[in-house]
Parts: C-alpha cells; sequence; structure tokens
C-alpha cells in the first residue's frame, strides 16, 4: 500500500502518522479555546495519488472526496493556482460571554475572505494562504474583532524518497470567552502567534525517517477593564521550540510501525509573571506507533507513550504520565463515513498555581451524502482538562449537527447547530451554550 503512494501523499501519510496529537483542531475551538493555539493535528485517512483508481474514494470520508460539478475551479496563473473565497455567516449565540448566570445572547456577523495559492509544479511545491475574520455583534460591539491567518510552506524535492519541508506564518487571534485562561476585560483578550517550521523528510523503502523541528512565538495584548484599569497579559508571552525525530518501519504492507521522541523547551519572555510564578518549562516525550489498513473502508493510526515537563519554578508542580492518540476512518457505504479522533496530552495554562493540565479528547464524527451536492454531518464531543497544581477539573461536552448545499462551482450553502456545556470544579463556572448558524460560500 505506502509503496504505491505518490511524493505527496507519503508526505502527508508520514506527517500523520507521527503527529503528536490526533484529534481534530476544530473540536478545542469548539469549546471555546481550552487552550490557545495548540499544536493538534487532524486525523488524516490514508491518501491515494489517484483519485480515479478503482477503489479509491473507500480511503476518503464524504466530505473529503472531490466532486468535479462542485469543487473550486481556480485561476491558473504560470505555474500557479489560485483559490480565492468569500465565507459569510450569521450565528444566533445563546451565551456570548460563556457564564453561568446571566446569560446574554446575540446576534453575530462573520466575514470570512482568503486566498490559496498552491504551485502544479512536476517537482518542488510551494502554497501561500491568506484568510481574515471580521467578526460583528449585533449589540455587543466590544466584543467585536477582527483575526487573520498567513502562512507559506515549501517542499523541495531531493529525489522521490528524499525531500525537505519549511514552513512559517503569522496570525492574529483573539481568545474566546470560554476559554479558562481568559481574562474578565471589557474587550476579549488579543494575541499573535509567529511559527516557523522546518522537516525533512527520507524514506527509501521499508525504514523511513523524518525530523520535524518548530519555532513558536505567543504574544498577548493587555486588556483594558471597565474600571479604567490594566489587566497585564505580557506575562503570557513565550516562545516554545520543539524537535521530534521519527523512525518507522513498514512490518507488512499497509501497517507502518513508528517510534519518536520529541523535546520541547517553552521560555517565558518575563521571568515571573503576573502572579509572581516562573513559568519556563522543558519537557520530553516518546511514543510508538502504527498507522494501518484493516481493510479498504477501514484506516487509522494509533500511538502511546509517556510525556513530561518540568518547571523552572519548584512551586509548580512537574507534570508526567501517560498519553495516547488515535484516529479511525470507516466508510460503511459509499455515502457514510465514521471518523473516531482520541488523544491525551499535556498543555500550557497560566492559571494561578497551575503548571499545567492533562487534556484528553475525544469526537466521533459522522457524515453522510444525502445528494451528490447535499451533505450531513453530526458530532459529539468531549475533552476533559485535569490540572496539576491545582484543585480543578473541566469537562466539556458537545454535540453538532450541520449540512452544507453544493450549488455550483461558485456557490454553497450550509447550517449548523451546535450545543455545549462545561461542567468544573470550580463554583458557579459552569455554563451552557447554543449556537445557530447560517452560512454562505462563494469560490473562484
Amino acid at each position: 500500500m505506502f509503496k504505491k503512494l505518490g511524493r505527496q501523499a507519503r508526505i502527508t501519510r508520514l506527517r500523520a502518522l507521527g503527529g503528536a496529537a490526533v484529534a481534530h483542531a476544530a473540536v478545542l475551538t469548539m469549546f471555546g479555546g481550552a487552550a490557545v493555539a495548540q499544536s493538534v493535528q487532524s486525523a488524516a485517512p490514508i491518501p491515494v495519488e489517484n483519485l480515479s483508481a478503482p477503489g479509491a474514494e473507500d480511503r476518503l470520508s464524504v466530505s473529503q472526496r472531490p466532486r468535479p460539478d462542485y469543487d473550486e475551479l481556480g485561476a491558473r496563473v504560470g505555474g500557479f493556482i489560485i483559490k480565492p473565497a468569500m465565507d459569510l455567516s450569521e450565528m444566533l449565540d445563546t451565551n456570548i460571554f460563556a457564564t453561568k448566570a446571566p446569560q446574554q445572547s446575540d446576534f453575530v456577523t462573520d466575514i470570512m475572505p482568503g486566498v490559496d495559492v498552491v504551485s502544479d509544479f512536476s517537482r518542488h511545491s510551494l502554497s501561500l494562504q491568506a484568510s481574515g475574520d471580521i467578526r460583528r455583534f449585533a449589540r455587543s460591539q466590544a466584543e467585536d474583532v477582527e483575526n487573520f491567518v498567513t502562512a507559506a510552506n515549501g517542499r523541495y524535492d531531493i529525489s522521490d524518497s528524499n525531500f525537505i519541508l519549511l514552513g512559517g506564518g503569522f496570525q492574529q487571534q483573539h481568545e474566546d470567552r470560554g476559554s479558562p485562561d481568559a481574562v474578565n476585560g471589557i474587550n476579549p483578550t488579543q494575541y499573535h502567534v509567529a511559527n516557523g517550521t522546518f522537516g525533512y523528510n527520507y524514506t527509501p523503502y521499508r525504514v523511513g525517517f523524518t525530523l520535524d523541528s518548530s519555532v513558536t512565538h505567543y504574544s498577548f495584548d493587555n486588556v483594558p477593564t471597565s474600571s479604567g484599569t490594566v489587566i497585564n497579559q505580557t506575562g503570557r508571552d513565550r516562545t516554545e521550540y520543539g524537535v521530534t525525530p521519527r523512525l518507522s518501519y513498514e512490518i507488512i504492507p499497509a501497517y507502518r510501525a513508528f517510534i519518536q521522541s520529541t523535546y520541547n523547551q517553552r521560555d517565558y519572555d518575563h521571568k515571573f509573571d503576573a502572579s509572581g510564578f516562573q513559568r519556563s518549562s522543558h519537557g520530553y516525550s516518546f511514543a510508538l506507533g502504527t498507522g494501518y489498513e484493516i481493510s479498504r473502508i477501514i484506516n487509522g493510526e494509533v500511538y502511546v507513550g509517556y510525556q513530561n515537563q518540568s518547571y523552572d519554578d519548584s512551586r509548580l508542580k512537574d507534570n508526567g504520565g501517560v498519553i495516547f492518540g488515535g484516529n479511525l476512518l470507516w466508510n460503511p457505504t459509499q455515502l457514510t463515513s465514521v471518523k473516531l479522533n482520541i488523544a491525551r496530552t499535556i498543555e500550557e495554562t497560566t492559571l494561578t498555581g497551575a503548571s499545567g493540565y492533562f487534556q484528553t479528547v475525544l469526537a466521533v464524527t459522522g457524515e453522510h451524502e444525502l445528494l451528490r451536492n447535499l451533505l450531513l454531518s453530526v458530532t459529539p464531543a468531549y475533552v476533559r482538562s485535569e490540572y496539576q497544581g491545582i484543585s480543578r477539573t473541566d469537562d466539556y461536552f458537545q454535540v453538532s449537527a450541520g449540512m452544507k448545499y453544493l450549488v455550483n462551482h461558485r456557490l454553497s450553502l450550509g447550517a449548523q447547530a451546535s450545543y455545549r456545556m462545561r461542567s468544573t470544579t470550580i463554583s458557579a463556572s459552569d455554563y451552557d451554550r447554543e449556537q445557530y448558524t447560517v452560512s454562505g460560500r462563494l469560490q473562484f
């Protein structure tokens, strides 16, 4: 199976196999940003080089399959394809501040322009992405935000089995009111993220070696209060470094085992945060796992390992424990897909007295193609955050259901409803939240 994949497909597959976490980033976003800009990786099915080959679509979920009558066309300029798009949505949020009581509802308008530029070279590749999110509240104008994301990624092919990956990006985001780390300012907390990545892969045959490294800087803006004072957030500014070597071996066709180790360094710009704690730390992890294809309609990845994080401040408890993750794609019929994602990791927090927390994510997504251009989905999900050094445990539950109607190459329409709740050991910090959204997308 793996030997038949093309270069780009092998890149996608090998990077998925060694991910530090395999739960969808969207799952964490749904719960109000339980951790800022977490390093999570989407669970990807085994990609195939030729989507017209017999059985190729069996290895993709319903939402991932190509639809030539409805997919965006883009515009070719030299060796590049440019794909601009514009998303517009209107949402009713029944609890915009994510509080137990009183709850305040509001209508939220999102305008999201974006453009992707991808190369179409015979060798090497280059992609550029830029997107914005202009969010406007009908009554609570202080909650209005403007976010954006820019990214560039490239691949240099030394040979068919030997290549280098480079990437970088910059983004402006705002912390969701539902995050435990959020402060109660008159505006949401704005922060910026700058990152760079370097990767190397060498997979001549059954044995493969990859090296992934990254550097990411987080910068938080101070937040004003209604009394005129300022909540200092610069103590959260930090730079995170990570390097992950990984060795893999194809045991038999469609079963590739891997072993990997990760070292990270988290350096805060200020020696002490607002509560007087030194939050800089370093850590390591190691994991064993495998990618598998049980049959043409069932494939995925699974790993288990150990992670440890040690802090400069002796008052902050060192974190260490078992980590694991996995994902599964099952296509019981040509019209239905089921995706399972699970992961347990150690994440950062700036809550006073807490060194970090163990986060466990479980999500199941069902997708169904009612018509060729009408897609339905439902996702129940659960996230548990166990804070270390303080007596706090948060349990998040959510269920969302949506539909997407593909009108033509240029236009698609959507609708989604979701319910989420947080149950926590902290008094009066539970909340529930409903969101109802209608959306449209123009693409070219």
